[in-house]
């Protein structure tokens, strides 16, 4: 074997080695990044640590009627079964049976964790309540009372409402409290005979919506 082989040979294990030992002290410092202690010996212990974190969202649960999705509860004014007359004044109350309560009371409740002020509001058909021809009762003529209620109703009108506002802090929980909004007709106008709104027709469905601050 030539010199220059001789001279060639422990330079390159020694790079190799070199090299090996630098990848082994990078893994071994990367291992050291994690929070570790050591014991030696019967009755010592070890301790390490960790640190948690739970993100919660700000959230509201809105019910308004019978519980269950997709329910809709209807609040009947029928004047025809009463004999009232038209124009004659009130407020007339709703039916038996109209919302979860009866007699046009609705359950309203709320469950959230927001801090600040729950803005509602209620968007109706712009023309009003329609017989389907050109008939139409406003539904400012509707009166909503959430005496007694932490969430505020806004009233009635015909296309979208001022907004009611409601203060909460912490967590609000009404869902359960048996609260509730009722509406009553005021019977001012008079219209011309026939049946105004219902179910999902005739511009008689209206939607509330509650806003987090």
């Amino acid at each position: 074997m030539s010199q220059r082989n001789k001279q060639t040979i422990p330079y390159r294990l020694s790079a190799a080695v070199a090299l090996a030992l630098t990848l082994f002290s990078l893994g071994f410092a990367r291992v050291a990044w994690a929070d570790q202690d050591n014991a030696i010996g019967s009755g010592n212990s070890a301790s390490a640590n960790l640190d948690f974190r739970i993100q919660i969202p700000t959230f509201l649960v809105f019910r308004l009627g019978t519980a269950g999705a997709g329910n809709v509860d209807l609040i009947d004014f029928d004047l025809v079964t009463g004999a009232i007359v038209p124009g004659s004044g009130g407020p007339i109350a709703a039916t038996a049976g109209s919302g979860d309560q009866g007699n046009g009371s609705v359950t309203v409740g709320i469950l959230t964790n927001a801090n600040g002020n729950l803005s509602t509001t209620v968007t109706a058909a712009a023309t009003g309540l329609s017989d389907g021809g050109t008939n139409t009762i406003s539904f400012a003529d509707i009166t909503t009372d959430d005496t007694g209620t932490t969430l505020q109703a806004p009233q009635l009108v015909d296309g979208t409402s001022a907004a009611a506002t409601t203060a909460v802090t912490g967590i609000t929980n009404t869902l359960a409290s048996g609260q509730s909004w009722t509406y009553s007709y005021d019977n001012t106008a008079t219209p011309a005979a026939g049946t105004y709104g219902g179910v999902n027709v005739n511009d008689g469905r209206v939607t509330y919506a509650v806003a987090l601050p």
